[in-house]
């Protein structure tokens, strides 16, 4: 996984089992002296609801929220690194829960988060998925969908791709965009060598209004001559 990515991001502040272990040491050790100072003033501690289901399909944006979900519902009920692993595998099925069978279930106690969840991308995703993506990305286009959905896909593909650079980003929307947009946006004199992102993306929202409300006016009037 690319270290600039959403999911390089989530994996880098994940613990490993070290860390982790040393974390809950520290925390044990304070324990006793806050005791009675909690139980003075208690208040109602939130629970994190339970995890959705991973069944270990190939998609970087449930991979990256079950990740996200479980790390918050392993820290809201203060379960112990040891168990960590095995609390995960409630929550998998599938190819995903076949990376815990084949791998990790002879030891659990010895799997840290960050172990655990690269293992698990590894297993449950292709090699190559990154070069898919890029791929993907290289490919795409507005192909008669609005600006917003169009912009919404590129921002989602950036995420997973990983770095690039804010001139990058800018060419990829610009030339994306349906031929008509490009040219509008000549015309009121942007340019993808000096514009920026957000420039691009909300003129380009704003032509395509007009466009559409164009069309409706040319609409209206047509009806109002065949009456």
């Amino acid at each position: 996984v690319e270290a600039g990515s959403y999911l390089g991001d989530a994996f880098g502040k994940l613990e490993s089992g070290d860390a982790l272990r040393k974390s809950q040491e520290s925390s044990s050790s304070t324990e006793v002296a806050n005791a009675t100072a909690s139980a003075v003033s208690r208040k109602p501690v939130y629970k994190p609801p339970r995890p959705e289901i991973y069944n270990g399909k190939a998609d970087a944006r449930q991979f990256h929220k079950f990740m996200m979900q479980m790390k918050e519902y392993l820290n809201g009920y203060g379960i112990e690194q040891e168990a960590c692993a095995t609390a995960i595998s409630n929550f998998l099925s599938g190819q995903a829960y076949a990376f815990f069978t084949n791998h990790v279930s002879r030891n659990p106690q010895a799997w840290g988060l960050r172990e655990f969840f690269v293992g698990l991308f590894n297993f449950c995703f292709p090699a190559d998925y990154r070069m898919q993506m890029r791929d993907k990305l290289d490919q795409c286009t507005q192909r008669g969908r609005t600006v917003r959905e169009f912009t919404h896909e590129l921002n989602e593909l950036f995420l997973v791709v990983g770095v690039m650079t804010e001139q990058e980003r800018v060419d990829k929307l610009w030339y994306g965009l349906e031929g008509s947009i490009q040219e509008s946006l000549w015309q009121q004199l942007l340019n993808p060598a000096t514009s920026t992102w957000d420039e691009v993306a909300d003129r380009a929202e704003i032509l395509e209004i007009a466009a559409r409300a164009g069309a409706r006016a040319r609409q209206r009037s047509g009806r109002g001559d065949r009456s």
